[in-house]
Order: structure tokens, then C-alpha cells, then sequence
């Protein structure tokens, strides 16, 4: 960031560079994967978290713990489930069944914003325990829980929901040994989609602009401002701006919203209202109008004739 000209030089993995007048962070959510404190004992070769799965999940490793209770969990599922594996999927909580992880009030526009407004004018930390109550624990589209059902009937899924499973033992060939309740299960490889800790600074580029530009996190979420602005003409979007969007920043209406506000701090609707450049909001028949140069260009008869 040059302080001069608030221009931005973003390095890229292969050393290039890009410079720009404006940047606008839309990282998604932003944080520490969570594992189960149970689990962490497990061998690192038997325990993934989710996004690495596919490359080191193996042939041999027929029987899989999925733990998690949410839309990615169930994914998991399905996807060592096509693949000719039996699965075992663990929640802490019965699996909830409903189109958004939200509640629809918040996209309802005659309830909407309400919702917003009442959100923002929470401290920040109210809106940081409005966050964790809106959202809870994740949910399943229904679409997913037919299909989690369809599984279950073939034998092929167990579902198992209340239920926090603790890693006692490895058996002779390397397996884990954990414990659901009071029974024992073994299992080849364990995937963890228990979601993430929020943490904005364990993204590599937001840490280092923090260090650069320093800005109070709260439940770790930057604290921007009102026009989600980080520093001069540095926007936050997204889950990162959860703090300051609301629980749906995540989804397509709080990022709409979050579009608009950095939209109109960034003057990008100007257009719409210049006159000269004959803008969507200027009016069209204003040629039509008499003014007073009108009037002092025909000051004379032989200038009007």
C-alpha cells in the first residue's frame, strides 16, 4: 500500500504482481478447521480434515468415520459412498433438515430489514453471539437428506447423531479403534467437516495486512467500517465481514448487500447520475428547457429571426 496514492501492490505465488487503485477481500470463510479434542490423539496418517481427503484417501480404506453434522459433512459421505466404501457419519446433534442455514427471515424482504437493522445496532459483542445463534451448527437440504436416506436403507450409511466419538486405540494393522457411546468401531481413515474457528489472520494475506495496516478483531472478524472498508479503499466482503454484514453474509443476499454498500463507497453508480454523460437517472428532455443563456442568446431580433 503506498500511502501517497492509496495504490495497492498484491504478489502473487509465482512473483508477479498486480497494482490496483481499490481491492476487495471476498476469501470466504476464514479460519482454524476444528477437531474433535477426543480425536486428536488419532495418528496423523488416519485423520484428514475434509479438503485434503482426496489426496490421502486410499484404495484401501474401505471403512470411513465421517464426523460433522452439517451440508459439507454429508458431502463427505456421499462421496466415500460412490466410491465403494462404508461410511459412518457422527454428529454431535441430530442432523437438521432445512433449505438454509439461516432462517428465512433473513431473506425475507418483508421481515429482512428488520433483522438488519436490529443486528447493526447491536455491540459488536452482541452481534458476535447473534452470529453463533443464527446459524448454529450447519444444516442439510432436503435434497441431501433424501439422498442420506437413500444410503441408509442400502446399509451402506450409518448415521449416528448425540454421540461424541473418542479415539481409544490402534489395532495391530494401523487402524483406529474409537469409541460412539458405549460401543467400539474401527475404522481405516477418519474425515473431520466439524467447520472452522473463525480466525481472519489464518489466511496468509489478511495476516500480512494486518501486520501492515493493524485493525481490532473481534471473534476473528476484522472490525471494518460501515462501508466494510479495512483501510482507504480496501473492502471486506463475504463471511470475512460477517461482523459487520450479518449471519447472511456468507450467502447471496448479505452478499448482495455487502456488492451494494462497497459499490456506492466506491462511487461506482456515479454514472448513473452525470448529467453530461447523459446518465440513467438524468433526464432526457432537458434540452427542451428554457434557461437564461437561452434567453441572452436571443437578445436581439435579428439573433431570434
Amino acid at each position: 500500500n503506498d500511502d501517497t496514492d492509496t495504490s495497492y501492490t498484491v504478489t502473487l505465488a509465482d512473483g508477479s504482481e498486480i497494482t490496483c487503485k481499490s481491492v476487495v477481500l471476498a476469501l470466504g470463510p476464514t479460519g482454524t478447521p476444528v477437531t474433535p479434542t477426543k480425536l486428536c490423539n488419532v495418528p496423523k496418517e488416519r485423520l484428514i480434515q475434509w479438503p485434503r481427503m482426496k489426496e490421502h484417501l486410499k484404495s484401501h480404506h474401505k471403512r470411513v468415520l465421517v464426523v460433522g453434522g452439517g451440508l459439507t459433512a454429508v458431502q463427505v459421505a456421499q462421496y466415500c459412498l460412490r466410491s465403494g466404501r462404508k461410511v459412518v457419519l457422527c454428529s454431535r446433534r441430530p442432523l437438521v433438515e432445512r433449505h438454509f442455514d439461516i432462517d428465512t427471515c433473513w431473506f425475507d424482504r418483508r421481515s429482512a430489514n428488520l433483522q438488519i437493522s436490529e443486528f447493526y445496532h447491536q455491540s459488536e459483542a452482541e452481534r458476535l453471539t447473534a452470529l453463533k445463534e443464527v446459524r448454529g451448527g450447519g444444516s442439510v437440504p432436503p435434497i441431501y437428506m433424501n439422498d442420506v436416506r437413500k444410503w441408509q436403507a442400502s446399509g451402506e450409511l450409518s448415521v449416528l447423531d448425540g454421540v461424541e466419538p473418542e479415539y481409544m486405540e490402534s489395532t495391530a494393522d494401523g487402524r483406529a479403534v474409537v469409541a460412539m457411546g458405549k460401543d467400539e468401531m474401527t475404522f481405516d481413515f477418519i474425515i473431520l467437516a466439524c467447520g472452522i474457528k473463525p480466525d481472519c489472520a489464518a489466511n496468509q494475506l489478511v495476516k500480512s495486512y494486518q501486520e501492515k495496516s493493524p485493525l481490532k478483531m473481534v471473534g476473528g472478524f476484522p472490525s471494518v467500517s460501515v462501508d466494510l472498508e479495512w483501510s482507504k479503499n480496501l473492502f471486506v466482503v463475504g463471511a470475512l465481514a460477517s461482523l459487520n454484514v450479518g449471519p447472511d453474509s456468507g450467502n447471496i443476499m448479505g452478499a448482495r448487500r455487502a456488492a451494494s454498500i462497497v459499490a456506492n463507497a466506491l462511487e461506482c453508480k456515479a454514472w448513473l447520475r452525470d448529467a453530461d454523460s447523459r446518465g440513467a437517472l438524468s433526464n432526457r428532455f432537458d434540452q427542451l428547457f428554457w434557461d437564461e443563456e437561452d434567453s441572452s442568446s436571443c437578445s436581439s431580433d435579428s439573433d431570434c429571426d
